[in-house]
């Protein structure tokens, strides 16, 4: 396998794995044969690649992604790096999304890349009820979908889709006493009731159908179906997810599980206002052919979602290896297709077809590298590319792994506080010895874990009395060695009940300090009602709202208010000094929309400082304000620790 892409482990940096290729490199001995675009033709919120024997980083709009995107290349090609590359892009960005592995581990080794993703494991913590709606959706809509998909993936006739639709409303429902959401397993019972009474031939044979897939399904699952309520949709299109599918035999079941989700998110988004074209999540779907392949006779129920979806802001990444097994409407419905190296003579010649190649570009489909792909965008700069993608190297991570990082995080324990599971079943076939796993907080015993809180209760009320104090002084005060303290602080974050960051506040080189500020969770730990917060987002910016608020009086301020409203806009601490009323806006992230809080707070401010926690958040704001003020005596922009230490400096010169 060639190494000619870009590793991103060795880069320093969260992101930084996009490094300026060597124009020396094996990439370029070829001759030029695709058009060299300007760099603003190309450019893009999201980073796929290289151009190409240049330097330009070839990028795709938000607004692009959501009108799906579709890439094709034969076993080894480099697919599984591109899909690695675009979901760190989009974690980057921020964008949720969620990640279907059915055939090998892939997406779980980014999680050294991704602290925030969440890889949900079928019959461990990942637990649904299909005949569940979601939120918004009445349960005869959603009946209606789901025998809809149950009988297209399953090859049934439509006359069993009617039959399964008046059961499980006639029957399951209406006989359901427990008042609990039935399960499947429950439904594979009712047909075992049905077929032991007399009824007509025709309807045996109905039930049969549907009972051996059902019967199947129940079989293979057990546990992760066996639930009256599962993991809620809404809150798992909040967190970048990987839902592990691999170790289910069937890929008829894996797929009829995608359907369903993809329907239930669907149908979740229909009952809600649109978006209109901005990105809101993005599913990943490899082995697309499955579920959108070219044999499927006319437009099944999940390609009428895929069209649709885009109009809720829902973005779909169908990777496969074989382009020419891709139903053609979905081809002629996605806006980036990348086609990278094929073996098949027939989908080289569709690779061509579908990417307007001419017969010079057309020879290169039989020369691509590992790493490099061909895209054509549908409309921006619709002529077909070359690009490199940059390597992102998989790091393994070990089942028991998973387990601990599932254990402590919140969010896990928040998806799965949803789950109600069944009891028991008495049928032997689906009998399962375990119910869902319970997390706890941690895998030591209770009492260890009760010993460790108490320990870290008094730094906790410390935190909350004396909120501008640093580590290192607080463990001082409180006595405590550098080993005992270390614990404590890794205890308190592991836990989230306070959220660490660095900040310089002296001005001494090198000298940052680490402040903790408490958490929802924190401040239910010790009992104590949280502060009410008016104004910014983020631990950072209200820590230092009272940081300066309490320190800025000693250097010759006066009046100072926390979110001040004046004029209807409120300023984040305001203030008198020398007489000048002082405006101080924190800037910790809202880099591009600080111009704006300048203008609406200069007519009622003498001078409006925009601060900001280090000097390089400082370089990256100015840029910004001169690309959309003039220069004006009105404002100044400082590093928080010059506030602090000299303000006469920046106010009166």
């Amino acid at each position: 396998m060639s190494e000619n892409r870009f590793p991103i482990n060795k880069m320093p940096g969260k992101y930084r794995y996009f490094k300026n290729p060597s124009r020396n490199s094996s990439q370029n001995f070829r001759g030029q044969t695709f058009e060299t675009p300007r760099e603003y033709q190309v450019k893009g919120d999201i980073r796929l690649g290289y151009v190409h024997n240049s330097r330009i980083i070839f990028g795709i709009l938000l607004k692009e992604l959501v009108r799906h995107l579709l890439v094709c290349g034969s076993s080894g090609a480099g697919k599984s790096n591109f899909l690695r590359v675009l979901q760190i892009e989009l974690n980057r960005l921020g964008i949720p999304f969620i990640a279907f592995d059915t055939s090998k581990l892939g997406s779980r080794f980014l999680k050294h890349h991704m602290k925030d993703l969440i890889v949900l494991r079928w019959g461990k913590d990942f637990f649904l009820n299909l005949l569940q709606p979601p939120p918004g959706v009445s349960q005869e809509e959603w009946i209606m979908v789901f025998s809809e998909i149950t009988t297209e993936v399953f090859g049934l006739r439509t006359a069993s889709k009617l039959y399964l639709l008046e059961f499980i409303q006639n029957r399951l429902f209406q006989n359901n006493e427990s008042g609990d959401l039935p399960t499947l397993h429950d439904l594979s019972r009712a047909f075992e009731r049905r077929l032991k009474e007399r009824i007509p031939i025709n309807e045996r044979g109905y039930i049969n159908g549907l009972h051996s897939k059902i019967k199947a399904v129940c079989i293979t699952l057990k546990a992760m179906i066996n639930v009256h309520k599962g993991i809620s949709i809404e809150k798992l299109l909040k967190y970048p997810v990987c839902i592990e599918l691999v170790g289910i035999k069937s890929s008829e079941i894996q797929y009829w599980i995608i359907s369903l989700i993809m329907a239930a998110i669907a149908s979740y988004r229909e009952a809600r206002p649109m978006s209109f074209g901005s990105l809101r999540h993005v599913f990943f779907i490899d082995e697309a052919a499955h579920i959108v392949g070219a044999g499927k006779s006319g437009e099944s129920f999940v390609i009428s979602c895929i069209r649709r979806l885009r109009e809720y802001g829902e973005a779909i990444v169908l990777a496969d290896q074989c382009l020419s097994t891709i139903n053609d409407i979905v081809k002629s419905n996605t806006y980036t297709i990348i086609g990278m190296s094929q073996t098949g003579q027939k989908d080289r010649r569709e690779m061509i077809n579908v990417l307007g190649l001419n017969s010079n570009q057309a020879q290169m489909v039989n020369f691509l590298d590992v790493g490099q792909g061909i895209i054509r965008l549908g409309g921006r700069y619709p002529f077909p590319q070359l690009i490199s993608f940059p390597l992102v190297q998989p790091k393994n991570l070990s089942e028991s792994k998973i387990d601990k990082i599932n254990a402590d995080d919140q969010r896990v324990k928040d998806l799965l506080s949803d789950v109600k599971p069944a009891g028991n079943m008495d049928h032997l076939v689906l009998s399962f010895s375990q119910g869902i796993h319970q997390y706890t907080f941690d895998a030591k015993p209770e009492s260890r874990q009760n010993l460790m809180f108490k320990k870290s209760e008094g730094m906790l009320v410390d935190f909350y009395n004396r909120f501008d104090i640093a580590s290192t002084v607080r463990a001082k005060d409180l006595g405590l060695s550098a080993s005992a303290s270390d614990k404590i602080f890794k205890y308190i974050e592991q836990e989230q009940l306070a959220e660490k960051f660095s900040l310089n506040l002296t001005g001494g080189r090198g000298k940052t300090s680490k402040f903790y500020t408490l958490t929802l969770k924190g401040y239910e730990a010790i009992s104590k009602t949280p502060p009410k917060k008016s104004g910014g987002t983020g631990a950072m910016h209200f820590f230092l709202e009272r940081y300066l608020k309490k320190h800025l009086p000693s250097k010759g301020f006066s009046d100072l208010v926390i979110e001040k409203n004046i004029g209807g806009k409120q300023i984040d601490v305001f203030g008198i000094y020398a007489t000048l009323k002082i405006g101080i806006e924190i800037c910790c992230s809202t880099l591009k929309t600080e111009y704006l809080n300048f203008q609406k707070d200069k007519d009622y401010c003498d001078l409006v400082i925009i601060t900001t926690p280090d000097k390089k958040t400082k370089a990256r704001l100015d840029k910004e304000l001169y690309k959309n003020i003039e220069p004006c005596r009105k404002l100044k922009t400082c590093v928080v620790h010059e506030l602090l230490n000299q303000p006469e400096k920046i106010i009166l010169y």
